[in-house]
């Protein structure tokens, strides 16, 4: 009964209490809206000058890269390869 009267076990019941309703009423945030398809790119050669356009500075754009002479748009991993 000593832990009922003391008023510091009240105050951290009560903070206790908060963060447990606020934890389990939280709405979970709204899913990211996807983005747009692109659409699809010819096949061409390009010189560096040409690849080099594609970086993905801007969101518009594509990010293309070369490997080996192969050209690849890695613009879906626009977070892991973009500038």
């Amino acid at each position: 009964m000593a832990a009922l009267s003391n008023p510091v076990n009240w105050i951290l019941a009560a903070v206790l209490g908060y963060i447990s309703y606020n934890y389990l009423t939280a709405t979970p945030p709204p899913p990211p809206t996807p983005r747009p398809k692109m659409p699809t790119l010819v096949f061409r050669e390009y010189t560096p000058k040409e690849l080099a356009e594609f970086d993905g500075r801007t969101d518009d754009t594509r990010i293309l890269m070369a490997i080996q002479g192969k050209v690849f748009d890695v613009t879906r991993g626009r977070n892991f390869y973009g500038p």
